[in-house]
């Protein structure tokens, strides 16, 4: 473990520290994925003001625990944007800043025993300040490689205590909603949510391989019933995930961007704009109106993408790549919209939900405007389906104007009425 460069330290520095209970779980979660975890348990015991995460990721060794909760030291190692931590595939937790902004607020207590080693190791901080350090026994583990334990949360904040008190039944629904979102980007991990002292199991998701099954996990298996594979690369992005065919009356939509929870408001309503210019809606509601009358109701399309941006593309590091996803500032660019616009259409297409009419109307109205119509009937349909038929595009049908009435009479009359028609006409 080392402390990061100067450079680096400029490019990841987060604007947002950890200030409550439901960002140190979110946060836990987040360097037990980067460790490599594919276990992870939480319980929370909000009326001792502690939460107890658990994993069995790669571990910390011993030469690097006593840097724990130091800002800015990090196993995710980055050198000029580029990682360097040796089999790293992936970094979505704050490099050296999540558990330094946990020791402002609570204590941090630290046990973890490297892959390869017998022997556990124990470090305890507050305030940035190492108060603890030496071997442990491994039965605190119990059979996970490390542990974390967070208490004494808002100690220095009395009123904070208060509210977290009276509140804690929301604060738990926040912590279970923020979980199931944040399993649905790592579902080959196992991740389980208790509530100490009486092992309420609030949910148990075990490990799949499968975004599907993951929200048959989270949601039911209604609801994966009805969702449909949707994948598409375009100017070396890689989108992948699931929609489902028909909308429903809950809101699920969320966008991963290399593996890290983003939901940008403005793709969110790309796809819902898309999908309102096609058949989506009309045919689906009225497919559902026979058997229930509240999914004729419906109208928010479930939703879920991973999108895989290439640093190449943006010119940047993972670090600056990292921090610009986070910044919520970011402005989405225009091979993002173009991406998401172009995997929606192919999605609609595959199941017969708009026509090549719409599509022009998609691309006429600003969605996108890089790509040539026949292009996108070309990718979205010929490669979707297989069909080797071309597509028919419709032909514009030139305008039928109505013939003048028929002048039978000479008077002078009729002839004023047969100038001011074709005056008219012209």
């Amino acid at each position: 473990m080392q402390r990061l460069p100067d450079d680096a330290v400029r490019l990841i520095r987060s604007a947002a520290l950890v200030v409550d209970i439901g960002d140190i779980a979110g946060q836990l979660l987040d360097n037990s994925l980067d460790a490599g975890a594919t276990r992870f348990r939480l319980d929370v015991l909000l009326d001792q003001f502690t939460l107890v995460a658990r994993d069995n990721g790669c571990g910390i060794p011993k030469s690097d625990i006593h840097l724990i909760g130091q800002r800015y030291y990090t196993s995710k190692h980055l050198h000029r944007g580029r990682s360097l931590a040796p089999g790293a595939k992936r970094s979505i937790g704050y490099r050296g800043e999540a558990l330094a902004s946990m020791s402002q607020i609570a204590v941090v207590d630290v046990i973890s025993r490297a892959k390869g080693s017998t022997v556990p190791y124990r470090c305890t901080v507050r305030g940035e300040t190492l108060l603890h350090c030496a071997e442990c026994s491994a039965a605190d583990l119990d059979g996970y490689s490390t542990l974390v334990r967070v208490t004494n949360i808002f100690s220095r904040q009395p009123v904070r205590q208060n509210i977290v008190s009276q509140t804690a039944k929301k604060i738990m629904d926040a912590i279970k909603t923020q979980m199931q979102v944040r399993a649905l980007g790592c579902p080959e991990v196992a991740i389980q949510l208790f509530r100490p002292p009486d092992q309420t199991k609030v949910f148990s998701y075990s490990s799949t391989q499968s975004l599907n099954q993951r929200i048959a996990q989270i949601y039911g298996p209604s609801v994966a019933c009805d969702l449909d594979f949707i994948s598409f690369e375009y100017e070396g992005f890689q989108l992948s995930g699931s929609m489902s065919r028909s909308p429903v009356l809950g809101r699920i939509q969320h966008i991963f961007t290399n593996e890290c929870l983003w939901d940008p408001p403005e793709l969110l309503t790309v796809v819902e704009s898309v999908l309102a210019a096609s058949d989506y809606y009309s045919k689906a509601n009225t497919a559902n109106a026979v058997g229930s009358p509240s999914r004729a109701r419906a109208r928010h399309p479930i939703f879920v993408f991973s999108i895989a941006s290439p640093t190449s593309l943006t010119g940047t590091g993972e670090a600056e790549l990292e921090y610009k996803t986070r910044s919520t500032g970011l402005k989405v660019s225009t091979e993002l919209r173009q991406l998401v616009v172009f995997a929606c259409v192919k999605f609609l297409r595959k199941l017969e939900m708009i026509s090549d009419q719409q599509i022009r109307m998609v691309l006429d109205h600003g969605l996108s405007r890089k790509r040539s119509f026949e292009s996108v009937i070309d990718s979205a349909c010929h490669k979707a389906s297989g069909r080797d038929k071309p597509v028919p595009v419709p032909v514009p049908v030139p305008v039928q104007h109505k013939p003048w009435p028929p002048a039978t009479r000479t008077d002078t009359v009729n002839r004023r009425y047969v100038l001011t028609l074709a005056q008219q006409q012209k």
